[in-house]
């Protein structure tokens, strides 16, 4: 099979459709066999949410990683969001390896430039949106095999 622009030999993205994309209803007492692939090498990213010179940091932030690499912009389950602590602080583990954009969004689903959005990475166009704020941010972290990153700080810039 033919690995997608970008990828690494042994990465989760071998060119197949993305499965969580293509659901199967499934009745009450149905019987299936399911196929798991766990991989070794998933990265870790902890850091904290800088507020802008002299402000503190509106409440319900969140910090997102979206994927860089073409191959896996349809990918799900490589776009990852957690909520930043109220010092700041937020943390990411088991991320695939690989290049990602970050950004930080707030609660009511403002972005770094105060442009609405409340994307949902399971659909093509939460995916489209969040990619867009993504490479307004212009920021890329590359995470390797079994990394972990500590004191990743992200500049939080508030709509003009």
């Amino acid at each position: 099979m033919k690995e997608p622009a970008g990828s690494r030999k042994g990465g989760t993205n071998s060119g197949q459709t993305d499965s969580v994309l293509n659901s199967i209803p499934v009745r009450l007492g149905t019987q299936l066999q399911l196929s798991v692939t766990l991989a070794e090498g998933a990265a870790r990213l902890k850091g904290r949410v800088s507020p802008p010179k002299e402000k503190s940091l509106p409440p319900g932030i969140s910090v997102h990683l979206v994927p860089a690499e073409p191959g896996y912009f349809e990918n799900a389950l490589r776009f990852s969001r957690t909520e930043v602590q109220d010092d700041g602080v937020f943390s990411f583990s088991n991320i695939a390896p690989g290049k990602y954009w970050i950004f930080t969004q707030t609660s009511d689903g403002k972005s770094n430039d105060n442009s609405p959005s409340d994307p949902s990475p399971w659909n093509a166009g939460g995916r489209t949106i969040l990619r867009r704020e993504a490479r307004k941010s212009n920021i890329t972290i590359e995470l390797y095999p079994c990394q972990s990153v500590q004191d990743y700080i992200v500049k939080f810039k508030p709509g003009s």
